[in-house]
């Protein structure tokens, strides 16, 4: 027990140093070559396993720390698509999601991977909604995570990276699977915070909503000082005129 213990403390230590480091392209490409990719989605395997067997040798630290470093590594097109289309990674990670949805690192880690595997594929974005139904998943994180800039941030550029480059004709589809389940309101509640603004109004602009001046609270956390994977709007600096 005490050595299993140790090798988990070990991993997450890992996982968190990986994570670190891999800050370009350049570098993810090196670990990618090392074989980080096969340790990552074994991992979230066990993950999966120990929790719906119920063992109690899964916690949610290697959890967050393998998300987190999952997020980091979307950050290269090529691996952020074959992790989407060809890996049990997404899946899983939506089962961890449901798991550990009182963790907020979880929540956050999760919403920001799926932020970045659809950043400017749309190939990934339909998958993400329609192989996945990632639509619940990020609208309960909002919901679980209401006082949570940090989640509330990563869920709002997750789903304004996945509607924002879609045809016509997946648009209203993708559209309606977030507006369906109340995203709207909860993004105009995330725009109340200054660390979740303005991803919140770009989604709201790319869902084809109603956008409103707010109020900006005080946010009761500091922001994450992971830097958000973005892109600029459809007609976002129009909109922003018209404001």
């Amino acid at each position: 027990q005490q050595q299993q213990q140790q090798q988990s403390t070990l991993l997450i230590k890992c996982m968190q140093a990986i994570r670190t480091m891999v800050v370009n392209d350049d570098i993810v490409q090196s670990f990618v070559a090392v074989g980080i990719l096969p340790i990552l989605q074994t991992t979230l395997d066990s993950c999966v396993q120990q929790e719906q067997q119920h063992s109690k040798n899964t916690t949610d630290s290697i959890v967050v720390a393998t998300l987190g470093l999952a997020r980091n590594l979307c950050a290269n097109d090529d691996i952020k698509t074959d992790l989407c289309q060809n890996t049990n990674l997404v899946p899983n990670m939506i089962f961890l999601m449901k798991e550990y949805k009182h963790v907020p690192a979880v929540a956050e880690h999760a919403c920001a991977t799926i932020a970045a595997m659809a950043l400017r594929e749309p190939k990934n974005a339909i998958k993400l909604v329609r192989a996945y139904s990632c639509a619940s998943s990020i609208a309960t994180a909002m919901r679980q995570h209401r006082t949570m800039p940090v989640v509330q941030r990563q869920a709002a550029l997750a789903i304004r990276n996945i509607c924002s480059r879609l045809t016509d004709e997946d648009d209203t589809a993708v559209r309606d699977a977030f507006l369906d389940l109340g995203v709207e309101d909860l993004l105009h509640k995330a725009a109340h915070f200054s660390g979740s603004i303005d991803e919140a109004y770009a989604a709201l602009r790319d869902l084809n909503c109603r956008v409103q001046m707010v109020r900006v609270e005080k946010d009761p956390l500091p922001p994450s000082s992971f830097r958000p994977v973005f892109e600029e709007s459809k007609e976002l600096n129009h909109r922003i005129h018209e404001l």
